[in-house]
């Protein structure tokens, strides 16, 4: 248990928090797309960031479990999560609830886990984990609250800027990428 402020954050420094990481849950549209959705006859069109996808890839390598929840669902929400091997929450009224849900299961408490947000619908999760990020184009709610903030818009290799920080912090960063393309 780390130690707590009086409005129940965690004191310990930014970078104690990244190498104590052992779980990354992501937004989707905002995070993982610019936010746009574009609506088709059958299914919603969205864009994803290659870089985002290949940091998700390394950061599955180096032992980081990857989570993307979404209060939409989408197909393409779908296919993206299994090319990238990773788990989709999709029609989540609560992220909160489903972060609690899947940290219980896997065996992670909340101060275990990152949330990376940008919108009003984020910030209950964000409050609780043990490192809030905010894309750089977030609501300022967000951002207020973030304990740090991308340089790069949701959607344009924000999501890989966290994951290369959190790695970086942890020693794995460039052990795992050379073994990712060994």
């Amino acid at each position: 248990m780390s130690e707590r402020n009086s409005e129940g954050k965690s004191v310990v420094g930014l970078d104690e928090k990244l190498r104590r990481l052992k779980a990354i849950f992501f937004d989707v549209d905002g995070v993982l797309t610019d936010g746009k959705i574009y609506l088709g006859q059958r299914e919603d069109v969205k864009a994803y960031c290659t870089k985002d996808g290949f940091g998700i890839l390394v950061a599955g390598a180096a032992g980081l479990e990857v989570f993307l929840v979404t209060g939409r669902s989408s197909a393409s929400v779908t296919r993206r999560a299994g090319e990238l091997g990773v788990k989709a929450f999709q029609n989540v009224e609560d992220k909160l609830v489903c972060l609690r849900t899947v940290c219980a299961k896997a065996g992670f408490t909340l101060d275990d886990v990152a949330f990376v947000g940008d919108d009003l619908n984020d910030l209950n999760a964000m409050k609780e984990v043990g490192v809030s990020f905010a894309v750089a184009d977030a609501a300022c709610e967000i951002t207020t609250i973030a304990d740090f903030t991308t340089s790069k818009n949701g959607g344009e290799g924000a999501a890989r800027e966290v994951i290369e920080m959190i790695l970086r912090s942890q020693g794995k960063w460039e052990e795992t990428v050379r073994e990712f393309l060994s």
